[in-house]
């Protein structure tokens, strides 16, 4: 998968978008500075999505917004993925502390999330990995993702052959 998406966005070779970990846990957030998701490698620092990894298999971590997309570009976009040789998960990061934002703010992640695997689905074809995308809004704790209830916000995503969840892990087995 790594080579497909090198060949499709060949700027993640110059930009350095393409990470890969074999821990058994991390962390990833939104640095305030660089502005590009990181992986955390402060215990003590900032984490707004874990990807948990008992296995402790190759998983791939791949930097979207102002990585592979800079700000110039139109194509509203997620802020990163990660994957192994399974499951492709995009991930949006929403940080709004104002709860009167949550329903925009979700909106706007579902709308992020779905035109970013429309894009990398006309690039290279998914059919051997399982597409799941999600939504994490503010910073708390790790908690198990849930998926998607609402039926619409389901069937939309059921439509393009992508699983929601609203949470801030993932699990790779």
């Amino acid at each position: 998968m790594e080579n497909k998406i090198k060949a499709s966005f060949p700027v993640i070779l110059t930009n350095d978008c393409l990470e890969i970990s074999n821990l058994s846990q991390f962390g990833i957030y939104d640095c305030p500075i660089s502005r590009k998701c990181k992986i955390q490698d402060n215990p003590s620092g900032l984490v707004q999505f874990t990807v948990f990894n008992p296995k402790q298999k190759k998983i791939s971590f791949l930097k979207i917004d102002k990585c592979i997309f800079s700000d110039s570009s139109v194509l509203q976009r997620c802020d990163f993925a990660v994957f192994d040789s399974k499951t492709f998960c995009f991930v949006e990061l929403k940080n709004s502390k104002k709860i009167n934002k949550s329903q925009e703010n979700r909106r706007k992640a579902k709308d992020q999330l779905i035109n970013t695997i429309a894009h990398f689905k006309s690039k290279f074809e998914f059919s051997t990995k399982r597409i799941e995308a999600y939504v994490c809004l503010g910073v708390t704790p790790p908690r198990p993702s849930e998926k998607a209830i609402d039926l619409a916000t389901s069937a939309e995503f059921a439509e393009i052959s992508v699983t929601l969840y609203f949470g801030n892990e993932k699990k790779f087995n």
